[in-house]
């Protein structure tokens, strides 16, 4: 067999010790002999599917035993093991798998009915190709995003500045007068002001706080 070092060292140089490695919570007590043995199975396992070492296996499952001697595996086998964070949802694992090159998803039971239509779309354009489609649909929220930002902290300054020197000019004021009055023109025209207070700029920052939210 050719020489694993990082499982060697971890993990391998455990093997036939019947010395305790985890408790659990149940009480149960899992040697490390029984341990290296699992992880040799799952090791087998991920062979057998076809990943070869270098391949990446993303996993998005919860801490427990198995999760541990799924990353024991991939070390015996030579398989990248790519943890995903147990929140994202399914457009969120189909955009890092498809970005890292996964070869397979390992998920827990429960998420396998949520994950079948990234499973699909896989299928469809094959394994480790990003969904154009969807890259191009998360980079346009990004520029929205950003925008929206821009406008917020322009508007900010604007009405800032319009208090600590009202009629002043300069070419930052000139700049932020054409970014703000346009949409600050048609605030003022359906809210009037308050005692000659203009609320427009605290108007559109909250209406730029509402998109931020329903963009996340």
């Amino acid at each position: 067999m050719p020489e694993n070092p990082l499982y060697d060292r971890l993990f391998g140089r455990h093997a036939g010790r019947q010395t305790p490695f985890l408790h659990l919570p149940s009480g149960e007590t899992i040697t490390h002999d029984a341990f290296v043995r699992r992880a040799a199975r799952y090791a087998n396992a991920i062979t057998q599917i076809g990943l070869l070492p270098g391949d990446r296996l993303a996993v998005q499952i919860q801490k427990s035993p198995e999760a541990l001697a799924v990353y024991a595996a991939c070390t015996q086998a030579g398989v990248i093991f790519l943890p995903l964070n147990t929140a994202y949802t399914p457009a969120e694992v189909d955009y890092f798998v498809g970005n890292s090159g996964a070869k397979l998803l390992l998920c827990d039971p429960a998420s396998e009915t949520a994950l079948a239509q990234v499973a699909a779309l896989w299928l469809v354009r094959g394994f480790g190709m990003p969904d154009a489609i969807d890259l191009l649909r998360l980079a346009s929220l990004e520029i929205v995003r950003t925008t929206l930002w821009v406008y917020f902290w322009a508007i900010f300054i604007y009405a800032l500045l319009s208090m600590i020197a009202p009629g002043s000019y300069s070419p930052a004021t000139s700049i932020l007068e054409s970014l703000c009055e346009p949409v600050l023109r048609p605030i003022r025209r359906t809210i009037p002001s308050v005692s000659g207070l203009d609320l427009s700029p605290l108007w559109a920052g909250i209406g730029i706080q509402m998109l931020l939210i329903l963009l996340r």
